[in-house]
């Protein structure tokens, strides 16, 4: 709990930015085994499980805000917009 309650505060101070911070960060501590994971559903599975015995509340703050770098709300919404294009386009 102390986990969420950390990203909430954050999310308030912050707003949304710290939702792409926590992501980035999720993908960079568990960067090895998504490397050898092949489908989506185990992708999935993982993070389930990690997030599920998250406690190492310091350690993933320190690489959402040391490690990452900058993120521009301004890059956010370019992100944001090509994938919406991506989506759109994947669909038949």
């Amino acid at each position: 709990i102390t986990t969420t309650l950390r990203i909430w505060d954050c999310l308030f101070y912050e707003g949304d930015k710290i939702i792409f911070r926590i992501t980035l960060a999720l993908f960079k501590l568990n960067q090895q085994k998504l490397c050898e994971l092949n489908s989506l559903e185990s992708i999935l599975l993982l993070f389930k499980e990690t997030t599920k015995n998250m406690f190492e509340c310091d350690k993933l703050m320190y690489i959402a805000f040391n490690e990452i770098g900058v993120l521009k709300k301004k890059t956010i919404r370019k992100l944001r917009l090509k994938a919406e294009d991506i989506i759109k386009n994947a669909v038949p």
